[in-house]
C-alpha cells in the first residue's frame, strides 16, 4: 500500500512539475529572447522599412521576413505579442532598423511609433492642386488621387476659411518635414499650420499694405506669371499692379488672359484673346481675379508685401532677349515702348 502511495506522489509531483514547466516556459523564452539578436542583413548595418497604414502584426512580420531580415519569424511574433505590439500600437511610417537590434529593442523601436522617421516633402513652382498632388505624393504614402480628393473637399475648404478657387493660396512652396504615413487630411492640416505661421510673421507688413493674405497671394501669382525669369523685377511689378488697384485702373495683366484661355504657353496676346469671357480676364474686369493663377512662391508674396514704391502703371517687355521690362508712367510713353517691342517681334519672326 505504501509503495502505491509513493508512486502516486511521484506521479503527482511529475505532473505538477510539468504544469509549472509549461506555465514558466513562456517566461523563460521571453528571458532568452530579450537580448537575443533579432535581425540579419547580410552585412548591412542599417536599412529603412515602410509600414503601411492598416498593417497588422502578421504584416509587419511578413515585411521583415520578405528580405530575410528576421532571424526567426515565430520568435518575433511571440515576443511582439508578449509585449502587446498589436492593434493601435502598430503605427505606420518609415523606420530605420539596425542589424544590432535585439528582439526587445526592435519591438520597443516599432511600438507606438517611437522610431518613426520624418521625410522631406518639397514643392516649388506649382501650377495647380493637381500639380501639387503629383509633386507631394512620391515622398509620402498617400497617392496623388487621395491627395487631390482632399484638396477638392468643400468641407476642408470651409474648415480653413477658403473656397474652391482660393484654397490653393493656403499651400506655401517650401521644404517640410512630415511623417511618411501622413494622411491627406493631416497633410492639409500641416500646411495650414505653416500658412498661419508665415502670415503671423508678416502681420506688420499686412497692416501697412491693407490687403488680405488671399488677395496678396492672388496678386503674387500674377506677378510671378508676368515675370518668370528675372525675379529681381518682382517688387517693381508688384508696385505697378498695386498702383493700378489703388487708382481703380484695370490690371490688364496678360497672364490672366492666358489663364482664362487655359493656354499658359501662349507667346503673343492678340486683340481677340482680350475678349475672352472669364472672371479671370483682367482686361474685362476690375480688381483681382477670384483665385490665384498658380501657387505663388514665398518670394513672390514678399515682393508684394515689400513692393517698390514708384508711379509706374504700364509695363512692356523690352525688345531684346534680356527678359526685363520697360516701365512707364503715362500711356504715351508706354505706347512708344510697345511699338519698339512689336517691331522687334516682327523682326525676330515671333508670332
Amino acid at each position: 500500500m505504501g509503495k502505491w502511495i509513493a508512486i502516486v506522489i511521484v506521479m503527482l509531483l511529475a505532473i505538477g512539475a510539468g504544469i509549472v514547466g509549461v506555465k514558466l516556459y513562456p517566461f523563460y523564452r521571453l528571458y532568452r529572447l530579450k537580448d537575443a539578436p533579432a535581425l540579419s542583413m547580410d552585412g548591412k548595418k542599417a536599412t529603412n522599412i515602410y509600414i503601411r497604414t492598416g498593417t497588422k502584426l502578421q504584416g509587419v512580420a511578413e515585411l521583415l521576413s520578405k528580405k530575410d531580415y528576421l532571424l526567426d519569424k515565430r520568435d518575433f511574433l511571440f515576443f511582439a505579442r508578449a509585449k502587446s505590439y498589436e492593434g493601435r500600437k502598430i503605427i505606420p511610417g518609415k523606420y530605420r532598423i539596425t542589424e544590432s537590434m535585439t528582439y526587445n529593442k526592435l519591438i520597443n523601436h516599432l511600438r507606438y511609433g517611437r522610431g518613426r522617421l520624418a521625410v522631406k516633402v518639397s514643392f516649388h513652382y506649382v501650377r495647380n492642386l493637381k500639380d501639387l498632388a503629383a509633386k507631394v505624393a512620391p515622398s509620402i504614402e498617400a497617392t496623388p488621387e487621395q491627395l487631390l480628393k482632399a484638396f477638392h473637399d468643400p468641407a476642408l475648404h470651409k474648415k480653413y476659411g477658403f473656397d474652391a478657387k482660393t484654397f490653393p493660396t493656403m499651400f506655401l512652396p517650401d521644404t517640410y518635414n512630415v511623417y511618411w504615413a501622413i494622411s491627406p487630411k493631416q497633410f492639409v492640416r500641416r500646411m495650414h499650420r505653416a500658412y498661419r505661421r508665415f502670415w503671423h510673421k508678416q502681420k506688420r507688413a499686412l497692416r501697412r499694405i491693407r490687403y488680405t493674405p488671399t488677395q496678396i497671394s492672388i496678386l503674387a501669382s500674377i506677378v510671378q506669371a508676368e515675370q518668370s525669369k528675372k525675379i529681381d523685377e518682382w517688387p517693381k511689378i508688384a508696385g505697378l499692379y498695386l498702383n493700378r488697384l489703388r487708382r481703380g485702373i484695370k490690371l490688364q495683366a496678360d497672364p490672366t488672359v492666358k489663364f482664362a484661355l487655359n493656354q499658359p504657353g501662349l507667346r503673343r496676346i492678340l486683340l481677340k484673346h482680350l475678349k475672352v469671357k472669364s472672371p479671370y480676364n483682367t482686361y474685362l474686369h476690375e480688381g483681382l481675379p477670384p483665385g490665384p493663377l498658380s501657387i505663388p512662391e514665398k518670394g513672390a508674396l514678399r515682393a508684394v508685401l515689400r513692393h517698390s514704391k514708384h508711379d509706374y502703371i504700364f509695363m512692356c517687355a523690352k525688345p531684346e532677349y534680356s527678359g526685363y521690362h520697360n516701365f512707364a508712367k503715362t500711356l504715351r510713353q508706354h505706347n512708344r515702348y510697345a511699338k519698339m517691342y512689336h517691331r522687334w517681334l516682327r523682326k525676330e519672326q515671333i508670332r
